[in-house]
């Protein structure tokens, strides 16, 4: 836990901005060191949480960095609660550390992905040292998938590995590299963001994004794919939060 820690509806998060998140992130870079990693948490995970995750809550407990991955908690920080609880969205974290860390002379593991990203992200960055796993389907309740995936992270050291298979189960395979204490660099628990940054996925304009409404342009681009999540699975951290601004009188008792 760093010092810039603080507990949000439950949930761990470190107040930093996007410029310390990145410069954070590049200088624990580094295959000697030993292995960290970082989560963005978002409304799906408050819910979630909240829901009785158990399996996955320490994956999310134990990161190096927890950052906040959504407007509408930032927005519910300010307006509900007072504080300010700064946006880092795994895709813009992953941008800026390729605009100003990553080179082609950087080690790059991505757990999860398709064969088409890996050979757009050669292309377009020059990176030399990529090495992949496709991880099989349903790994959040088979432990030996797991496992399989942190082995191969230890068993191929980078500098930064991305790990791109889902929410939670990325967070979980992070968990057991570093319990595992055998690897370095630093892991990325990042979603998309990979997809977005070499045009495998369109992202929302900017002024969606400032204004909050990447959920929505995601929700307009895929209805189907996206309606579960929004309204079912994130749109309930709004009862969340407003039980937490507003608890009920007696509720302990």
């Amino acid at each position: 836990m760093t010092p810039f820690a603080r507990t949000f509806l439950g949930v761990r998060y470190d107040v930093l901005d996007l410029d310390t998140a990145a410069a954070q992130v590049a200088a624990a870079a580094r295959r000697e060191r030993a292995f960290r990693y970082v989560v963005t948490p978002n409304s799906k995970w408050i819910v979630r949480a909240h829901r009785g995750d158990a399996r996955a809550r320490t994956a999310f407990e134990t990161a190096w960095l927890s950052l906040n991955d959504s407007r509408i908690v930032e927005l519910l920080a300010r307006e509900w609660f007072g504080f300010r609880l700064p946006t880092v969205t795994g895709s813009d974290l992953v941008a800026r550390l390729f605009e100003r860390s990553i080179t082609p002379a950087s080690s790059l593991v991505l757990v999860g992905g398709s064969a088409e990203l890996e050979a757009r992200l050669r292309r377009r960055f020059g990176v030399r040292d990529l090495r992949r796993l496709d991880p099989p389907m349903g790994l959040y309740e088979d432990d030996a998938a797991l496992d399989a995936a942190a082995r191969f992270v230890c068993e191929a050291p980078a500098d930064y590995v991305f790990l791109i298979c889902g929410m939670p189960q990325a967070e979980m395979i992070a968990e057991r590299v570093a319990a595992r204490g055998d690897a370095g660099g630093v892991g990325l628990c990042v979603g998309a963001a990979i997809e977005f940054l070499v045009d495998l996925r369109r992202r929302a304009p900017p002024a969606w994004r400032r204004a909050g409404l990447e959920w929505l342009h995601r929700l307009i681009a895929d209805p189907r794919g996206h309606a579960r999540r929004v309204f079912v699975e994130s749109l309930p951290v709004l009862i969340v939060a407003a039980q937490a601004r507003w608890p009920r009188r007696g509720a302990a008792g």
